[in-house]
């Protein structure tokens, strides 16, 4: 785009748009304004070949930290939640990926996973994203990444349910920079 836009100004420079008569400067007239306009090009300098020199990426030199945390055994009786207050510290995780895994025959159609972030100079979590089980790709267990709101962290799963719904574990993924 940039070179076209240079190109462009140097034909308009040349006056081939207006109905000037201009003499080459090569003393050979061009047949039509491609040529030209590739005779311009031919002048302009090329791109520096690259160097075969090993470059690394950037993000080699940023340190990053996995941070996680798994919640074991879960029991959940029809109509209640459970509050999963995480130990962990999420500070410099863009998103944090959150996944629930229960035996076969759970149904999860009826659970939602409910995200709450807060900072420490608040008193309250506040409410960011709700997963819904019933959007998993298996009835017995799923997940989806959410944004990182803050550096504490609090899961409740809600049984909308009437049956008690049990679960081997609920885990928290991120990478923080």
């Amino acid at each position: 785009m940039k070179m076209r836009l240079i190109l462009a100004g140097l034909v308009a420079t040349c006056g081939l748009f207006g109905q000037e008569k201009r003499e080459p400067a090569d003393k050979k007239e061009p047949a039509d304004k491609k040529e030209l306009v590739a005779q311009i090009a031919s002048h302009l300098t090329s791109p520096q070949k690259r160097s075969n020199v090993a470059l690394k990426p950037a993000a080699t030199t940023l340190s990053s930290v996995t941070v996680y945390e798994a919640f074991t055994g879960l029991l959940i009786p029809g109509g209640q939640n459970l509050n999963l207050t995480s130990a962990q510290d999420w500070t410099g995780a863009d998103h944090t990926s959150i996944a629930i895994e229960c035996p076969g025959s759970t149904n999860l159609k009826n659970v939602a996973l409910v995200v709450y972030w807060a900072i420490p100079i608040v008193n309250f979590y506040t409410l960011t994203d709700i997963i819904d089980g019933s959007n998993f790709l298996f009835t017995n267990q799923g997940g989806a990444v959410v944004p990182t709101y803050g550096n504490q962290l609090q899961v409740t799963v809600v049984n909308q349910g009437s049956n008690t719904i049990v679960c081997d574990q609920l885990t928290i993924y991120a990478i923080a920079h």
